[in-house]
């Protein structure tokens, strides 16, 4: 039976964690955020579990990291062939096919690495429908070239602006016990642009379908009752909310991603929208420039009155 894998790809700080977390309520379903994350923050950093636990300490973790440590290697070398494979400067040869037999090596290596992984969390979680959100449209691609691996992406647009904003704020990591790094508007514009526009290129490789973070945080229970039929794996399925905004969460094993991935219990869903009113204006002004088609494509054109408002006060 083939794995599916539910890949929510995107730039960061649009929502991904806790609509992966909600993804995963659903039965059959197993969530697990930012897979991408296993070997680097998992092992090398010495991270968290969303359980509480190191990631060498978790019982789930443990069995998966051996099945994939036995069979190929050293985590050290793990991470060096996702970084040298998986990244979006990559993304068009492995699109294309053209790169060197080097490459082409180090990508069918990778592969096996990634078949391994993703079968064994199916396997130790007993469910054979994952929620990843890795985020990078690369990771996407190159499991979708995995025989007996089907992925449903979804693509998650936030307005670049509420996404400038989230990146300057400072945001503790109790996984790391620090603060996750924050970036300067031309940089989050610059890889929001590069992440909306290749992540748009999987459309033509496998089922796509784009959601705006504004939309469904403002209308969680139906909004994304109506993605969950739209996917194959998971059409049918009812989404547990208690009412239109709230969902009990309960605890996952995740590797790494917003602090919310911690989240355990009933938890209400609402958009954040403080950057309409807290973003410095001529941020806001710089991102309108740079991303203009595609805040145009994204519906994001009206610029809201607030912005940087307070700011002036």
């Amino acid at each position: 039976m083939p794995l599916k894998v539910i890949y929510i790809s995107g730039e960061g700080r649009s929502g991904s964690t806790l609509l992966d977390r909600i993804l995963g309520t659903l039965e059959n379903v197993s969530s697990f955020n930012e897979i991408y994350e296993l070997w680097e923050h998992g092992h090398i950093e010495d991270g968290k579990c969303s359980c509480g636990q190191k990631i060498k300490e978790c019982s789930f973790w443990k069995q998966v990291s051996t099945d994939v440590i036995n069979k190929h290697g050293d985590p050290r070398k793990i991470l060096k062939l996702q970084n040298d494979v998986d990244h979006s400067r990559h993304f068009l040869k492995i699109l294309t096919g053209v790169h060197s037999a080097t490459f082409r090596k180090k990508l069918d290596a990778y592969k096996e690495i990634l078949d391994t992984l993703y079968r064994s969390l199916a396997k130790h979680s007993g469910n054979d429908i994952i929620v990843d959100s890795s985020k990078l449209p690369s990771r996407a691609l190159i499991l979708s070239q995995i025989p007996d691996i089907q992925v449903y992406v979804i693509h998650l647009v936030r307005d670049v602006r509420g996404v400038i904003y989230s990146w300057s704020k400072y945001k503790w990591d109790p996984s790391l016990r620090e603060y996750l790094p924050r970036y300067r508007p031309f940089r989050t514009i610059m890889a929001w642009i590069a992440r909306n526009l290749l992540t748009e290129v999987l459309a033509s490789k496998m089922f796509y379908l784009r959601l705006n973070y504004e939309d469904w945080a403002k209308q969680p229970r139906d909004t994304l009752q109506k993605t969950v039929d739209l996917l194959e794996p998971t059409a049918g399925k009812t989404l547990p909310f208690k009412n239109a905004n709230e969902i009990n969460l309960g605890p996952i094993h995740s590797v790494r991603g917003n602090p919310d991935r911690f989240l355990c219990g009933v938890v209400e869903v609402l958009p954040d929208d403080t950057w309409t009113y807290k973003l410095d204006r001529n941020a806001a002004r710089i991102a309108r420039l740079l991303a203009f088609p595609l805040l145009v494509r994204y519906r994001y054109l009206h610029f809201p009155f607030s912005v940087g408002r307070k700011n002036e006060t």
